[in-house]
């Protein structure tokens, strides 16, 4: 049990001396620099974006409007927030269109209720009976 002990404790100093040895190698990489100095020079927008992020409930109540900031910002080109335009009708209200059908599709036939389309190679009368009265 001791030797397990002693065993044990200097695999724990071997791992970390080497987890030091890493982290120097890391901090001595050019890139490391990099990532380190735009992290500081977009400090300003970091905070900001956390500081909406954060205004957003936590779930399970806001995570639709949570991933539609992110992608907002991440993919703004297909994200991003778009403008919308809407047509009304008369006070409004749908607009109106009037079309005749033979002007469109003289081949297709309507039923009773004039809610199912059906082709011109279906029986009528078949068509007709499959629609409640």
């Amino acid at each position: 049990m001791i030797n397990q002990t002693k065993q044990m404790m200097q695999n724990h100093h071997t791992a970390h001396a080497e987890a030091h040895q890493r982290i120097g190698r890391l901090a001595a990489l050019t890139a490391v620099h990099r990532a380190f100095h735009w992290l500081h020079l977009h400090q300003p927008q970091l905070r900001q974006w956390l500081l909406e992020m954060l205004a957003i409930p936590a779930p399970t109540f806001g995570e639709g409007a949570r991933a539609a900031w992110f992608l907002e910002r991440k993919r703004p080109k297909e994200w991003g927030k778009r403008e919308r335009h809407e047509l009304t009708g008369k006070d409004g209200g749908p607009i109106r269109t009037q079309v005749r059908l033979g002007e469109l599709a003289p081949d297709l036939i309507l039923t009773q209720d004039l809610c199912q389309v059906c082709a011109p190679s279906m029986e009528r009368n078949s068509a007709a009976s499959s629609t409640p009265a």
